[in-house]
């Protein structure tokens, strides 16, 4: 979408410059130049995420002779964005993403992992929690604090490169295992992309839709979702897990 918008900004005038676009997208996602955008940690500070997107119905030529600003005030007088509510004097009730959302960030609080701590939460189609599970060594198996540190980082292996040398199960996979029925057409709300072998799992005992919180490369992992028709959405609409104990407190 930011593409499409991006000739009417000035900023890349034809489709030859799509890579460069990307490039610069993903160098603005993680920069560590405190001259350039992080956009990551800003999600990481953000209290409330919104979607900024068209009013439906909205013609291509309409959509071309708006900009950014009124598309965003419009979205934010009409109240559709959801950010309103966040101020009105009698409270509204949390939405079941982000419930959810914040039991999956909670559930990674119980990680052990000495790299990445990640939680996944799975409900069923009546919004009824079913599993839960973070990632972590094996039952009876010692964990990598107390084995002395991380494999993968006494070898020097790059993020999310040699995932077999982990010790750690993956919370999504542990979320599917510690279910004591079914997941089929069930959802998933995790707090990172899942990784390739996650993927595997999450596509074969047939979960229906993941919602992630943070973004993580997977590149093989998004191919096979995305043949499978798991349905993958970035958690986009509502108060941050980390706000929601100050907002309904």
């Amino acid at each position: 979408m930011r593409w499409r918008r991006s000739p009417n900004r000035g900023t890349y005038a034809d489709e030859t410059c799509r890579e460069e676009f990307i490039k610069k997208d993903q160098r603005e996602m993680t920069s560590n130049d405190p001259n350039k955008q992080n956009i990551s940690a800003c999600m990481e500070k953000a209290d409330y995420f919104f979607w900024a997107e068209y009013p439906p119905g909205i013609s291509k030529k309409e959509e071309d002779n708006r900009g950014d600003k009124e598309m965003a005030k419009a979205e934010f007088i009409s109240g559709k964005s959801g950010f309103l509510n966040l101020f009105d004097s009698a409270p509204r009730r949390p939405t079941f993403d982000e419930i959810f959302m914040r039991q999956a960030v909670e559930w990674s609080d119980r990680s052990t992992c000495l790299s990445r701590h990640t939680g996944a939460v799975i409900v069923d189609e009546d919004n009824t929690l079913i599993s839960q599970g973070y990632n972590g060594a094996p039952r009876g198996v010692v964990h990598c604090e107390d084995r002395g540190g991380c494999e993968r980082r006494k070898r020097d292996i790059p993020s999310g490169e040699r995932l077999e040398l982990c010790y750690a199960v993956h919370a999504e996979a542990n979320a599917i295992l510690n279910s004591k029925q079914p997941v089929i057409g069930a959802t998933m709300y995790a707090t990172n992309y899942p990784c390739n072998d996650c993927s595997k799992v999450i596509i074969q005992k047939g979960i229906r839709r993941v919602i992630y919180l943070g973004s993580y490369t997977s590149e093989l992992g998004e191919i096979m979702l995305k043949e499978a028709g798991v349905e993958m959405q970035k958690y986009r609409q509502g108060v941050s897990p980390k706000a929601y104990s100050r907002i309904w407190s």
